[in-house]
């Protein structure tokens, strides 16, 4: 399969194949010592279940052939990852509140969009 970086933000940090397991997992977990108002006086760092939440998602990723994974710290303490696959594009955001919000894409078309999917309804969306 080959994956493709569409969109780069200064904010996100790029991690490709397996041997970027452990700089991927540092960035994430990095996340939670953002200070308060790092964004132009705004935002805090991430939350211990989004912290928690991002480091599962990374790896769900993965088992689904995502090579080319994105994070991004949200500014109320949550994390947002997107993985490529060719013209495909998943981003989960991972809440505050434990929950997430996914959207599907395929050639910058949104495919399909579920919000505050808990755990096991995120975990079986995904189990195919």
């Amino acid at each position: 399969m080959s994956f493709a970086i569409k969109y780069r933000s200064p904010l996100a940090n790029i991690y490709r194949g397996e041997e970027a397991n452990n700089e991927l997992a540092s960035r994430i977990l990095s996340l939670a010592d953002l200070p308060d108002g790092w964004h132009y006086g705004v935002g805090r760092g991430a939350t211990r279940s989004a912290v928690m939440n991002a480091l599962a998602v990374s790896a769900k990723l993965r088992r689904h052939g995502a090579t080319d994974i994105e994070v991004f710290p949200e500014i109320e303490g949550g994390i947002l990852m997107a993985g490529y696959c060719g013209d495909e594009c998943i981003e989960v955001l991972c809440c505050v509140n434990g929950n997430f919000d996914v959207v599907y894409e395929v050639s910058d078309e949104v495919v399909s969009e579920y919000l505050g999917l808990n755990w096991d309804e995120f975990d079986m969306y995904y189990s195919v």
